[in-house]
């Protein structure tokens, strides 16, 4: 089996490092990209093709949950994994809704 291919999209340095440390600490998942904003991620992820993106709802250019509506609009099929200290019911529910 080949490993899993994750790019983490996270504004927060520290959150990512701490994310990163952890995939990687199983043999099987590669972290192959980070990026801390909007524009950045939608670009690593049509470069690197990732099987997952870790994504955060709130970054400096713009929102988690809009370029999560965009991939899915796109017809993208990668897993998604939210990570973020979003609480907001609405938040929660677009997430869902959108895979």
């Amino acid at each position: 089996m080949s490993a899993i291919r994750v790019v983490l999209v996270e504004d927060d340095l520290r959150v990512a490092r701490v994310n990163r440390d952890l995939l990687e600490a199983e043999g099987d998942v590669h972290v192959v990209g980070t990026a801390t904003g909007v524009v950045e991620g939608d670009r690593l992820v049509g470069t690197l093709r990732p099987d997952l993106v870790l994504l955060d709802v709130y970054l400096p250019d713009g929102s988690g949950l809009d370029l999560l509506r965009a991939w899915r609009a796109r017809g993208e099929l990668f897993e998604v994994v939210m990570v973020t200290a979003a609480d907001a019911g609405g938040a929660v529910q677009s997430a869902l809704a959108h895979g």
